[in-house]
């Protein structure tokens, strides 16, 4: 790919510091399934599992901004759950809970938790483990709003034998985002799978040449095979 033209080359540098607020050009969007209330009318319901849980009968107008995290899992097909802004660790877990509160006795689908938080993009998620294929990992992976208005959602971990890494990128070009954008997913596309890709602004939204990129170096088809070696300094 030809240099951005400018007085001085522009480099892509990995680096290892940690970043700043993050502003990714590969946003998950979800459109939720449910109310935070959980019926149409706006009443509290009173089951015990609607207490925890919506009904999913009815869908919510507003779309969610969601970060996915690209981590490999410390289990095998662990579900990770964000908890960053979670505001009530009780209403989590009685969500959780609920999941096997249909189930056979003993037949768990919701299976437990592992003790440590992992870490994306500067937030916070649990690792869960659930039945395969069951109607509780369903949901976990729709999502869901629990009674405080919170939305709950699961994604699935990736393998352990999976090559994913995480790059600082530093002196990027100054362009138009949507430029900026083309640029970095044409130039490392040569390199891996590009998962998540993005841009480092400060508290105040200032752009200050530095990004990120989440690249899942594991050939999956024969193209990725021919991957070029990632280099620590690349040119955009």
């Amino acid at each position: 790919m030809q240099p951005t033209s400018t007085s001085h080359p522009t480099w892509a540098q990995v680096a290892s510091r940690k970043g700043r607020t993050n502003h990714s050009f590969r946003p998950t969007i979800i459109q939720p399934v449910g109310n935070v209330n959980g019926n149409d009318n706006g009443e509290h319901a009173t089951s015990a599992t609607s207490q925890s849980l919506v009904d999913n009968a009815s869908t919510s107008a507003d779309s969610i901004h969601v970060i996915r995290p690209f981590l490999k899992g410390i289990e095998e097909n662990s579900v990770l759950i964000d908890i960053t802004d979670l505001s009530s660790w009780d209403l989590l877990f009685a969500a959780l809970s609920n999941f096997n509160s249909d189930c056979l006795p003993d037949y768990e689908e919701y299976l437990g938790r592992l003790a440590p938080i992992r870490k994306y993009l500067q937030r916070s998620y649990m690792e869960t483990m659930w039945m395969s294929g069951s109607s509780a990992l369903s949901k976990i992976l729709d999502g869901f709003y629990l009674l405080d208005g919170t939305f709950i959602k699961g994604f699935l971990s990736f393998s352990a034998d999976a090559h994913i890494i995480k790059v600082r990128l530093e002196r990027l070009p100054y362009l138009p985002t949507a430029i900026l954008k083309l640029d970095m997913e044409s130039r490392f596309s040569y390199f891996a799978e590009i998962l998540d890709l993005g841009i480092y602004k400060t508290s105040a939204g200032c752009y200050m040449g530095q990004g990120y990129a989440t690249l899942n170096l594991t050939p999956s088809t024969p193209r990725e095979a021919t991957f070029e070696p990632l280099q620590r300094v690349i040119l955009l």
